[in-house]
Parts: structure tokens; C-alpha cells; sequence
């Protein structure tokens, strides 16, 4: 708690964080805001400090057990002059105007925001179609004021005032690259959010158990590229596996569905994780696809991006179907079902082949111009990184099959 004249401790949820002698030995106001005068002890105060920033007491920081408050972007850089010892006499100060008494949301209030939220991504990303730049992410504004949607530096955001989280994100990393999270599906079709570190009770987990008890929507932004997010919302978190240190997390519409011991229980789980990879997983892969072939189809050069797919080599359910970019191909929407119906195939160097029937058929200008003039023609567009060319393995699995008819 703060006295008038001092402080006597940092009470953060109820417990002591900090005492009197290690936060200040003297106190005054400069400038409009109180200054605390910290010790010869000031690393442990500092650290102190930040474990509360990284807490995140939006909700749980009690002041004198009564005033709530909110962390307004606490400087870095001043708790770095700390450290760096820009002090004089092993002491220094640092005003407290970061820290300031914030109301809660009303449940109405709460349930506007993620409703305006995910309304205004839906026309900012026509519809979870296109992904956004974290700039663009930031424009979203609530009754005028900005208003951040994804927190820039962690995986949950959990604004000041809400009783939960409103989104969670995946940090995006090159293929090969491991993730500081593993989220992947679940054996019931489910795919998993893992906890922020392994303590069930730290603030960010707690907030998505709050989420989670309290059946509230979410936003999952998936990394697709540098600073590049897919949108995917809907979401809900439905169960949590605390052994595993995650989440089950569901897309709209399957919040309510989970496996049983009926004897239909296999077909639930197909469902689950075809409608997981169809809401989840394809968007993320087309995003990524999309960004590598510049928006072109890699058959025609078409550049419209409302009128291209990505394309899978090698399907999902296949052993070697990896959602990567080396497993995909950006296509018109005519060129992928040519390509899906065995129509249309590509050889390992990236060559185009159309099937012998349609070769001999005889037709208008579509099946002339748009795919006979094509056979034999490599393909218009590729990834300028070879890293992210369709794999020669993959399209010869897939090419073997379009020979076969």
C-alpha cells in the first residue's frame, strides 16, 4: 500500500512484492506526479517490478486492496537507466503516473468490442481471406479512441478491464524453424493453444480460462510472413488439458461438438479435424502461398487474388502432405479444379501437362486458350526463393497419379 508519505509495500493480488526498503526510501511530487526514491537495492526492486509488468495486473493489481489498476506501457527504457545504475548514490526515481486506476467493462461493454472487432476485420480481410500487416491491425479503433487488438509482444492479450482474453497469437517462423509454441491438432480434431509457460496460474493463463469458462469468442492472429497475420475468428477454447500445459481451442460452430463414446465417435473426430484444417489451417496455408507466388497463378500469371486458391500437391491426409509452401501452388480458380480433376498435371520441372482427351477435344476458346495452348508450357509464376518452390518430390508423387488417368 502508499501512504501520503512514503511507501510502506507493493501489494500485488494480495501479496507483498515488494517492502519499504527495498522500493523507496523517500517519496515527493514533481511535476504532478509522485516520485519514489529507490534504494541501494534497486535490481531487486526493478525486478520486482517487472515480474508485475510481465503479470500484467489488469485485473488482479490491488492498491490499499481497493483501486484497480492498469500498467499504461510501463518505459522500458527506464527501467534499463535503472539497471545501467543512471542514479545517484545507488538511488534513483521513477514517477508512478505509468500506474492508474481503470474501471472494469461491462459484460455489455466487453461483448461489443470483440462484436465491433470482428466485424471490422471481416471487412478489413474480406472475410479471414487476406491477411493483415501488424500496422493494419492497429488502425482498429473502439467509440473513436485506438484500440489494440493483438498485443505486440505476447501470445495473449487480455485488455485492461476485461474479466478474459480477447486474442491469442502464433508468432510466424520460417519453415524449419521451431516455434516458441507448438500448436498442433489434437487426436479428437481439435487443434491446441499452449499455456504461456508451464505456471496454470499466471495471469495469461488465467485469462484464457476465463475465456474458456465463460464461453467468450476469440481472434487466433497467425504469423504468415514477417509482421504478417492471418485472422481467424471466431474462435473458442473449450477444454484444457493442464498435463499438456494448452488449450483446445475450436472454430465457430464447433465449440459444442466434442467426441464421445458413441459409435459414432470416429466419424465426429474426421469431422472435427476436416473442419479444423478448412478453418484454421487453410487459410494460414493460402496466406503463405499467396505471399510466396506474389498472387499469380503459377499457370496462367493471373494476378487477381479473389480468383486464386492455393493449391495442395499432396493432400493434407497424405503421409507426406505438409501444410509448407513447397506443398503448394497458387492457382486460378479454373486451373486448380483442372489440376484436381487430373485434367491438368505438372512434372517435377515444372511443366505443364494436359490429359490426351481434352488434347483431342475440340471446343471454344476456353478449353483452346486456357489449357490445350498450355501443355508442354513450364509454369508462369514461381516462388523467387528456392526454398519455397513446389518440391520436385511432391510433384512427382502427384504427377505420378495424373499419368496414371
Amino acid at each position: 500500500m502508499i501512504s501520503g508519505s512514503g511507501v510502506a509495500a507493493l501489494v500485488v493480488a494480495g501479496q507483498q512484492v515488494v517492502d519499504s526498503e527495498t522500493l523507496a526510501v523517500g517519496h515527493r511530487t514533481h511535476r504532478g506526479h509522485d516520485e519514489f526514491r529507490l534504494g541501494s537495492s534497486s535490481r531487486q526492486a526493478i525486478e520486482a517490478l517487472t515480474k508485475c509488468c510481465e503479470a500484467d495486473i489488469d485485473a488482479e493489481g490491488l492498491l490499499d486492496d481497493t483501486v484497480q489498476l492498469k500498467r499504461h506501457d510501463l518505459e522500458i527504457e527506464r527501467l534499463e537507466a535503472m539497471q545501467r545504475g543512471d542514479c545517484q548514490g545507488g538511488a534513483t526515481t521513477m514517477p508512478l503516473s505509468g500506474w492508474q486506476a481503470v474501471d472494469m467493462w461491462t459484460a455489455e461493454q466487453e461483448h461489443r468490442l470483440r462484436t465491433e472487432a470482428m466485424t471490422w476485420l471481416a471487412a478489413r480481410t474480406q472475410d479471414g481471406l487476406n491477411p493483415l500487416h501488424t500496422e493494419e491491425i492497429g488502425e482498429f479503433t473502439f467509440e473513436g479512441d485506438p484500440f489494440r487488438l493483438m498485443d505486440p509482444q505476447r501470445g495473449i492479450r487480455k485488455p485492461a478491464g476485461f474479466s478474459s482474453a480477447l486474442s491469442i497469437r502464433t508468432v510466424w517462423r520460417r519453415e524449419g524453424a521451431a516455434r516458441p509454441y507448438d500448436d498442433d491438432l489434437g487426436a479428437d480434431g481439435l487443434i491446441r493453444y499452449k499455456w504461456r509457460g508451464e505456471d496454470p496460474d499466471h495471469a495469461e493463463n488465467r485469462a484464457l480460462r476465463a475465456a474458456m469458462y465463460a464461453d467468450q469468442p476469440l481472434i487466433w492472429f497467425w504469423g504468415v510472413g514477417p509482421a504478417l497475420y492471418q485472422c481467424i475468428f471466431p474462435i473458442y477454447l473449450v477444454g484444457e488439458e493442464r498435463q499438456a500445459h494448452q488449450f483446445a481451442v475450436a472454430t465457430d460452430g464447433l465449440q459444442h461438438l466434442r467426441p464421445t463414446d458413441s459409435p459414432i465417435e470416429e466419424t465426429l473426430r474426421r469431422y472435427l479435424r476436416a473442419e479444423t484444417v478448412r478453418r484454421l489451417h487453410q487459410p494460414v496455408f493460402r496466406s503463405m502461398v499467396m505471399r510466396a507466388y506474389t498472387e499469380r497463378c503459377a499457370v496462367c500469371a493471373l494476378r487477381h487474388g479473389e480468383l486464386l486458391d492455393a493449391a495442395h500437391i499432396v493432400e493434407d491426409r497424405h503421409e507426406l502432405g505438409v501444410a509448407a509452401v513447397r506443398n503448394g501452388l497458387a492457382l486460378c480458380k479454373i486451373h486448380h479444379a483442372a489440376y484436381d480433376s487430373g485434367i491438368l498435371g505438372v512434372t517435377p520441372d515444372l511443366v505443364v501437362r494436359i490429359r490426351g482427351d481434352i488434347l483431342a477435344e475440340i471446343d471454344g476458346p476456353l478449353l483452346e486458350h486456357g489449357l490445350k495452348r498450355l501443355h508442354g508450357q513450364r509454369l508462369r509464376s514461381v516462388p523467387s526463393s528456392r526454398r519455397k518452390r513446389p518440391d520436385p518430390d511432391l510433384l512427382a508423387v502427384r504427377f505420378e497419379r495424373f499419368q496414371a488417368g
